[in-house]
């Protein structure tokens, strides 16, 4: 026969072990028709016709609790992916100009919850 004790230890430990499961992003409403994302982060590396870099996401733990951290996301540029200056649409950069530790703002049709490489539309360096 098992004690009290134990019982309350059981459902202490089942309870712990629940809530350990790995973070999920917080997705938007279904019913939302998102056209454009944007994520922020600093650049990791650039070559090719790609970029990596480090996007912050927020993210929602089993708890319920609201979190924010840095996700490892891929960015495919394509021969329509506007790049230019933050804040100056006319002053147009080359992928070559976007160095390691940039800041960029990333602009995608692509749902950034759903894959770890979206489709750039347009980047802005900061």
């Amino acid at each position: 026969m098992i004690s009290s004790l134990g019982v309350v230890a059981l459902v202490v430990l089942v309870y712990f072990l629940s809530n350990q499961q790995g973070n999920e992003p917080v997705s938007p409403p279904v019913s939302l028709d998102i056209k454009e994302y944007s994520l922020t982060g600093q650049v990791l590396e650039a070559s090719g016709s790609r970029i990596i870099f480090n996007a912050g996401m927020v993210f929602t733990d089993r708890a319920g609790q609201t979190l924010f951290d840095y996700v490892k996301k891929t960015v495919s540029i394509t021969s329509e992916t506007q790049i230019n200056e933050a804040g100056n649409r006319s002053a147009s950069l080359e992928l070559s100009e976007i160095q390691k530790d940039s800041e960029i703002v990333v602009y995608t049709s692509d749902n950034p919850f759903e894959s770890d490489t979206i489709t750039a539309r347009r980047i802005e360096v900061k």
